[in-house]
C-alpha cells in the first residue's frame, strides 16, 4: 500500500542502472575515439572494451526486466581492475584505482546480507589488484592496497549510515502514511508539469481560462496523473484497493483538478479545494475537501511525490443542506403564519369596528350574525395559536396532556358544531382514555386537512376507540408520506382553498402519541384514510 522500508533503494536502483549504461556507453565511444588519435592505442582500446562490456551487462539486465545494478557494478570493478594488466601502462593504474573504490562503495549500497564477508572480500580484492599491478615484491602495491581499503571502508560506512538514516525516515513515513486516520494518496504529477511547460512555450498565460475553453485538455491532464500509493483509509474511501484505478472523473472532481493545476501553474506547493459529488470505484458519490501538498526540494515543488489527503465531509454537507432546508422552511412558515393569523384577525377587527361605529344602524339579527362571525373567526384564531403552542411545547419537551374518559362521538359532534355538516358513522363506540381538549384539536386538524388537501367528499368513521377521517381524493405520493407529519409540510392543495401552515398533521401526531396513541395514513384504493387510534378506558380497579 505505502512505501516499503527499502523503497529508497528501489527508487535509486533503476536510475543508477540506466545512468551506468549511459555513462559506460558514452565512455566507450570516447575511449574508442581516443584510441584513434593517441600515440598508444592499446590502453584506450582496453578502456573502451571494458566500458562496452559494462554497458552490455547493464542493457541485458534491463532486458530481463530487472533493475538490479549489481551485475553491472561487478563487471565494472573486474574490468577496471584488469585494464592495467592488459595494457601494462603504469599511468593507467592510477587512472583506474579511484573508480574501483567508488564502484565498491556504490556496490555496498545494495548488500543486505553477509555484510562482513562483502567488506572483507572486496578489501582483499583491492589489495590483490594493487599487488597484481605492482608485483608482490613491490611494497608500494601493499601500501596502495591498504590505502584503497581504508578509503573503501570509510566510504562504505558513510554510505551505509546514510542509507540507514534514509530507511529509518522512509519507515517512519510509511508507518505514518499507512496508519493515518484519514485517506492519503501519493500521486505523481510530473506529466502534468511537463504538459504545462509545453503550454507556456505555446504562449498560454491564463491556464484557468485555457482549461475552460479546452475541456479535452483537462481530461488529458487528469489521465496523466499516476496514483503511486494509498493507505488503508484511502482504499476504504474510494472502495478499491487497486492503486492503479483512478476514481472516475465527475464534474466536481474535474473542478477540483482545475484548482490543483492552477496551483502547479503558479508554483504553489499546497492548496485546499472542494471536491463535490466525487465518484467512488463502486459508483457511489461523496463530498470531500482535498488537501494537495508537494514537498519542496531545492526551492521547488517535487511533483513526483505529491501527497493528497481527503476529508470526507458528506455528512457535514448533508447536515448543512438540512439546515438550509430548515431555515427555508422556517422563513416560509413565518410568512404563512403571518398570512394565517392576519386573515381571521382582519375579519375580527373589521367586524368589530363595524359594530363599534355603526352599532345603531344594524338590526338585532344583523348584530347577532356579526357577533357569530366574530366568534367563528376568533375560534379559528385560537385554534391556530393552540397549534403553534403545541409545536413549541413539543420542541421544548413541555407538552402535557390530562387523560380521562372520552366519548369520541360526543367530541366529534362538538367539533362539528357550527361547521359544515360531515357524515359520521359509528360502530362499537367505546370510551377512550385521552385528553378531551386534545382529542377535539386532533379531529379539527384532520378535518381541516381533509377539506384543504383531500377529495370533495369527506366523512368520519368511528370504530371503538379509533376515529378515521376519510376523503375520496387520490393517494398521497410515497415521497410525501415520509415527511407529511413533519412540521410545515403541505402534501398537496386543492384549487381555490387557502393554504395552511402545514402544522395540522404534525400537531395531531404529537398529541396522539403524547396520549399513548397515534395518527397514521393509508389509502384503501378508494379513499384516503387518516386514522386516530387511542387507548380504551382502563377497567375499574
Amino acid at each position: 500500500m505505502a512505501r516499503r522500508t527499502d523503497s529508497v533503494l528501489d527508487d535509486i536502483a533503476p536510475r543508477l542502472l540506466r545512468l551506468g549504461i549511459v555513462l559506460a556507453a558514452g565512455s566507450s565511444l570516447a575511449f574508442f575515439a581516443g584510441s584513434q588519435v593517441a600515440a598508444s592505442a592499446r590502453p584506450w582500446s582496453a578502456l573502451a572494451l571494458v566500458c562496452a562490456a559494462v554497458a552490455t551487462v547493464g542493457t541485458l539486465t534491463l532486458l530481463t526486466n530487472s533493475d538490479d545494478p549489481r551485475p553491472m557494478l561487478v563487471t565494472a570493478a573486474l574490468g577496471t581492475a584488469a585494464t592495467p594488466i592488459l595494457t601494462d601502462v603504469p599511468i593507467d593504474r592510477q587512472l583506474v584505482a579511484g573508480p574501483i573504490v567508488i564502484v565498491g562503495i556504490v556496490l555496498g549500497l545494495f548488500v543486505r546480507t553477509h555484510v562482513r564477508a562483502f567488506i572483507a572480500g572486496y578489501a582483499a580484492f583491492l589489495v590483490a589488484t594493487e599487488l597484481a599491478w605492482h608485483g608482490i615484491a613491490d611494497p608500494r602495491g601493499l601500501a596502495l592496497g591498504v590505502g584503497q581499503v581504508a578509503a573503501f571502508a570509510f566510504g562504505t560506512v558513510a554510505v551505509w549510515e546514510l542509507r540507514k538514516r534514509l530507511e529509518t525516515n522512509a519507515a517512519r513515513f510509511g508507518t505514518l502514511f499507512d496508519r493515518a486516520p484519514i485517506p492519503l494518496f501519493e500521486e505523481d504529477f510530473r506529466a502534468v508539469r511537463d504538459r504545462l511547460a509545453v503550454l507556456r512555450r505555446r504562449g498560454v498565460t491564463d491556464i484557468r481560462g485555457y482549461l475552460d475553453a479546452h475541456p479535452e485538455e483537462l481530461l488529458s491532464l487528469a489521465g496523466s496523473i499516476r496514483i503511486t500509493g494509498m493507505n488503508a483509509q484511502a482504499a476504504a474511501t474510494i472502495r478499491s484497493r487497486d492503486r492503479e484505478v483512478l476514481v472516475p472523473e465527475s464534474e466536481g472532481a474535474l473542478r477540483s483538478l482545475v484548482e490543483q493545476i492552477v496551483a502547479i501553474w503558479g508554483g504553489a506547493d499546497r492548496v485546499v479545494v472542494r471536491l463535490d459529488d466525487a465518484i467512488r470505484a463502486d459508483g457511489t458519490r461523496f463530498d470531500a475537501l482535498v488537501y494537495w501538498s508537494a514537498p519542496v526540494v531545492d526551492g521547488k515543488a517535487d511533483l513526483e511525490h505529491v501527497t493528497v489527503a481527503i476529508a470526507d465531509v458528506s455528512d457535514q454537507r448533508a447536515a448543512q443542506r438540512d439546515l438550509e432546508d430548515a431555515v427555508r422552511a422556517r422563513d416560509e412558515f413565518v410568512a404563512t403564519v403571518s398570512h394565517e393569523l392576519r386573515t381571521p384577525l382582519t375579519v375580527v377587527l373589521g367586524l368589530a369596528e363595524e359594530l363599534q361605529e355603526r352599532h345603531e344602524e344594524f338590526t338585532g339579527p344583523e348584530r347577532g350574525e356579526l357577533v357569530s362571525m366574530i366568534a367563528d373567526q376568533s375560534r379559528e384564531l385560537a385554534a391556530i395559536v393552540e397549534d403553534l403552542l403545541v409545536v413549541a411545547r413539543a420542541g421544548a419537551g413541555g407538552l402535557t396532556v390530562t387523560c380521562g374518559p372520552v366519548d369520541l362521538v360526543a367530541e366529534t359532534a362538538a367539533v362539528l358544531t357550527g361547521r359544515a355538516p360531515v357524515p359520521v358513522s359509528t360502530d362499537r363506540p367505546a370510551k377512550a382514555w385521552a385528553d378531551p381538549g386534545r382529542v377535539r384539536q386532533i379531529i379539527r386538524n384532520l378535518l381541516q386537512n381533509a377539506h384543504r388537501y383531500g377529495g370533495p367528499e369527506v366523512r368520519i368513521v368511528i370504530d371503538g376507540t379509533c376515529l378515521e377521517v376519510r376523503d375520496n381524493g387520490g393517494p398521497i405520493p410515497d415521497d410525501i408520506r415520509d415527511t407529511m407529519f413533519d412540521p410545515y409540510v403541505k402534501a398537496r392543495q386543492r384549487t381555490g382553498v387557502t393554504g395552511s401552515m402545514g402544522l395540522g398533521l404534525s400537531v395531531s401526531r404529537h398529541l396522539a402519541r403524547a396520549m399513548g396513541g397515534d395518527v397514521t395514513y393509508r389509502h384503501d384504493g378508494t379513499e384516503g384514510v387518516f386514522r386516530l387510534r387511542l387507548h380504551p378506558e382502563p377497567e375499574p380497579g
